[in-house]
């Protein structure tokens, strides 16, 4: 028995220990695994109540970051973000995404001039009557994004439209899907 524990744990264990960047396929071991019950857990209202304030004042403290630091980031740091994000919950559980990551200037660049037109398409040609507008103008060149290509890398989450389990996946549950995976 300890030697088909032992093989489970080398089956799931990370691919990844040293410098290498080898991606896997993030289901391949759990799809062999018969399904993992969940046991809920039993807490006391007065913990759950301090709980939930505690998460709420971590919650309330979140921004819209928009300057990264130009640092460079390990490439496990990058694969650790992503295996985490792949296991975000999706209908059907299809994880309907692919993750790249782009460390290519050229591509950034490209990337950048793509999300900068169409925000200032958002902010300027659309201006009309839209209330937003006049909330973000106080703000300077809100179109602009040079954090891409100032980052060491950019990270992109493509969606999948087609699967092999079902002929078209339906949009408004894509998008939900892809959101959860993005936070």
């Amino acid at each position: 028995m300890e030697s088909k524990t032992k093989q489970k744990r080398a089956d799931v264990a990370d691919k990844l220990v040293g410098d290498e960047m080898v991606f896997t396929d993030l289901h391949e071991n759990v799809i062999r695994e018969r399904m993992i019950p969940y046991r809920m857990p039993v807490i006391n209202d007065d913990l759950t109540l301090r709980n939930s304030q505690i998460f709420y004042e971590e919650m309330k403290m979140r921004r819209s970051c928009r300057q990264f630091s130009t640092r460079d980031v390990p490439l496990k740091l990058i694969q650790n973000l992503l295996k985490t994000a792949g296991t975000s919950p999706s209908v059907g559980n299809l994880q309907p995404w692919t993750f790249c990551v782009v460390s290519s200037d050229s591509i950034k660049t490209m990337i950048r001039k793509i999300l900068e037109a169409d925000e200032r398409d958002n902010y300027v040609s659309r201006k009309k009557g839209a209330s937003w507008v006049v909330d973000v103008s106080q703000l300077q060149d809100t179109w602009r994004r040079p954090y891409i290509t100032d980052a060491p890398f950019v990270l992109v989450v493509c969606h999948e439209v087609r699967s092999e389990n079902y002929e078209t996946i339906n949009n408004l549950y894509l998008f939900k899907d892809i959101s959860r995976c993005e936070q």
